[in-house]
């Protein structure tokens, strides 16, 4: 039996718009592989009345990431699925919780290197931070891990004012592309 899964992968392909393989690599890495994960596995956790899924997304996912939209769509698929099992599997027993960062000191982001708009959001974590923070959070019992406080303040601007909140960024996109 399986008390704790970590479904954790990412890709960034294509900047802007992207192309095709850009949107369906992306989706297939940050939405289909958890389908497939909970596919096998919550069923079981379910007959057994217990277990945790953990799914790693991004802040991009809540926040949206200027750079990329293949990258910051497919985020927002992830955190919308871990809700949705959420839901779904909470009253049996099974738990899931969806881990949100934003720049974390990886190999993928020292090989395609942190975008501007990944550098202006904040400090880059290490993953030590981030294994701690998820530590904490998962004895907390919390859905929702920010290893970046900011983001959960970034996140109440965004909801309670969405007009403001996207002038703002397009304020922000615009001072990150002037020479």
């Amino acid at each position: 039996p399986i008390d704790l899964w970590c479904s954790n992968a990412g890709v960034a392909l294509g900047p802007d718009l992207g192309g095709d393989q850009d949107w369906q690599r992306s989706f297939q890495v940050h939405v289909m592989a958890h389908v497939h994960v909970a596919r096998s596995l919550l069923p079981r956790m379910a007959a057994r009345g217990r277990g945790h899924l953990l799914v790693t997304a991004s802040a991009a996912g809540l926040l949206t990431d200027m750079d990329a939209a293949a990258y910051s769509v497919t985020k927002h698929g992830s955190v919308a699925l871990a809700e949705w099992l959420a839901i779904r599997y909470g009253d049996e027993g099974v738990t899931v919780s969806c881990l949100c960062p934003q720049g974390v000191r990886t190999p993928m982001l020292e090989r395609e290197g942190a975008g501007p708009a990944v550098l202006a959001a904040g400090a880059l974590l290490d993953p030590e931070d981030v294994a701690d923070a998820v530590v904490e959070a998962l004895a907390d019992g919390r859905f929702l891990i920010l290893p970046h406080p900011e983001v959960a303040e970034f996140e109440r601007r965004r909801a309670a004012d969405r007009d403001r909140w996207l002038a703002g960024m397009r304020r922000v996109r615009a001072r990150l592309r002037a020479p």
